[in-house]
């Protein structure tokens, strides 16, 4: 079956892949709730709606974007040797 450190490693690629999800739909969520709050506020449906929903999956691919870059700048110190898990 696996081995332990193996197994460590999928689990961390799991972890990774599902925080990517989580940034796309979340930002999503959380840009077009607080416009339709701010249209139910303000009485300009769809607009608000419409401008924070685009804003949110803006903000969700720039944050899928800079999670991969941090997790290939992190694969490329793997494989040079760089131990950043041990202290001293």
């Amino acid at each position: 079956m696996f081995q332990p450190h193996k197994k460590s490693e999928v689990l961390e690629a799991l972890g990774s892949v599902g925080l990517l999800g989580t940034h796309l739909v979340g930002c999503t969520v959380v840009g077009g709730a607080m416009g339709l709050f701010l249209d139910d506020w303000l009485g300009t449906e769809p607009w608000f709606m419409l401008i924070m929903l685009f804003l949110g999956i803006i903000a969700g691919f720039r944050n899928v974007m800079q999670t991969v870059a941090r997790l290939q700048r992190l694969e490329k110190e793997k494989k040079n040797g760089h131990d950043f898990g041990s202290k001293g």
